[in-house]
């Protein structure tokens, strides 16, 4: 690769290696391709629809259900490292020699990761619990959401690999990110609703949930048209402008414990759900909306802009000294600020879930405690409203299939078009041991099958335990 990657990086790496940004993840959902907002019940129902967390398992009767610690999951999606172009390109040889790119095999590349974004989730659940009482449903939960979003340009890449092309001009206006680390606490209540002298219909669940939002770290670029010139005599140029917003425990831009908090927010879900018994006389047909994200987070502490105006000189970048002042400069242009606000993802979901029982099960139109549905469909359409935060303004369509063919395993294939990922297929497996149950996924199947040959990879396990 040749050096001259190296300035570019510091002026772009160095506003982001200790941030992240915001997602939504709960295991089973993302299992089954997010179609969550009828399909979701108790904790999982948290974040998505808060109506559903009254909502059980077939042949669950427990009043309180929880977990510690033993929620979480994570998704790294980025098409430019596959992990078979990492063991084409950027692995050593069979004999064990170092492997040397030649123009080929760099255009390649530049071909396959140019114009492409990069998404990093992460998200861990310290603790949920749902209570169900007389008087309705409570529920509890602490939401880490941690990752980034991160696009590259051709312009960028082709200096990266070929240098300084004579009297070249490259324009890094399309280099984008976003990232934030915050903390949600989500307090919610559901309460069923019976619907007197209606045969299809026979109650409605409505909830609400309030979040409180705790802000870490955020920094975005809002202004980019910062081009440089390489000529005929090894030297590098440039031009134009970047600024950077930034808010974070950490004035000097570190990763810290977060012992305070950055920023403060709050947030509100709404949710109802119904359910129309006796579906074609085999089954039952959920039915789900929610809105949820409606809110704002206010960053104070830190708060500054970091701008670039484009004017340096590289003449030798093999002193050391020349890429120090460099990153010096930018770093000395930070411009306190006396604070902002950012919406958070405020996010639109309606769905459908149709449960299939068997004859067994279904007599005389109901079901009966002891018996789980064989299967399920569930079908979700997904608006969101800002890009801030993970968020997308691009439609979802997720569709989502569970099995049980035993009443205490139960497995999942989702499938998701639209959002950031364009195209996905998940798979997941649950296990209900009475107690405790268990729930492991991936939002996209090739993470498991074919881990070598796919962009996605993600991962999540979680434990729910029940009185």
């Amino acid at each position: 690769m040749n050096k001259h990657i190296i300035p570019l990086i510091i002026i772009f790496i160095v506003f982001i290696s200790d941030s992240f940004a915001q997602y939504q993840f709960t295991v089973r959902n993302y299992s089954m391709g997010r179609a969550s907002t009828a399909a979701s019940y108790s904790i999982d129902a948290i974040g998505f629809n808060p109506a559903n967390i009254i909502n059980q398992r077939s042949i669950d009767t427990s009043v309180v259900d929880f977990s510690v610690a033993t929620n979480f999951g994570f998704m790294f999606d980025a098409t430019f490292a596959p992990l078979n172009l990492l063991d084409q390109y950027f692995t050593k040889n069979a004999d064990g020699s170092k492997k040397y790119l030649n123009s080929d095999d760099k255009n390649d590349i530049i071909e396959q990761v140019g114009n492409s974004p990069i998404n990093s989730i992460g998200n861990i659940k310290p603790i949920s619990v749902v209570v169900r009482t007389k008087a309705g449903t409570f529920g509890f939960g602490i939401e880490e959401r941690v990752g980034g979003h991160f696009y590259f340009d051709k312009d960028f890449l082709e200096v990266a690999f070929f240098g300084n092309e004579v009297n070249r001009k490259y324009d890094f206006s399309e280099l984008d990110f976003n990232t934030s680390w915050t903390r949600q606490i989500s307090f919610s209540y559901a309460r069923k609703l019976d619907i007197k002298n209606n045969k299809n219909f026979k109650y409605i669940n409505l909830g609400a949930s309030f979040k409180p939002q705790l802000g870490f770290y955020y920094s975005e670029i809002i202004n980019n048209n910062l081009w440089i010139f390489t000529n005929d005599s090894n030297q590098i140029s440039g031009s134009g402008r970047m600024t950077l917003l930034y808010s974070g425990i950490s004035s000097e831009r570190k990763l810290k414990p977060p012992l305070n908090n950055a920023g403060f927010g709050l947030g509100f879900d709404v949710g109802l759900s119904t359910t129309l018994e006796n579906f074609f006389n085999i089954g039952k047909l959920n039915l789900g909306f929610s809105v949820t994200d409606i809110g704002y987070i206010s960053w104070k502490s830190n708060a500054a802009n970091y701008y670039y105006d484009g004017s340096f000189l590289i003449t030798d970048i093999t002193k050391k000294e020349q890429l120090d002042s460099l990153e010096d400069v930018i770093n000395g242009t930070r411009s306190p600020i006396s604070g902002f606000t950012r919406m958070l993802p405020t996010t639109v979901r309606i769905g459908a879930q149709y449960k299939y029982y068997s004859d067994k099960q279904m007599r005389n139109g109901k079901t009966h405690s002891e018996d789980m549905e064989l299967m399920s469909f569930a079908l979700d359409y997904i608006q969101g409203f800002t890009d801030n935060y993970g968020g997308t303004t691009t439609p979802i369509v997720a569709f989502g299939y569970e099995i049980n063919p035993l009443n205490f395993l139960s497995g999942r294939l989702g499938l998701v078009a639209g959002g950031r990922e364009k195209f996905e297929l998940s798979f997941g497996l649950g296990v209900n041991a009475g107690a405790f149950s268990m729930d492991f996924g991936t939002y996209n199947i090739l993470s498991v099958f074919a881990p070598k040959k796919t962009k996605n990879f993600s991962l999540g396990l979680n434990m729910n335990f029940k009185i």
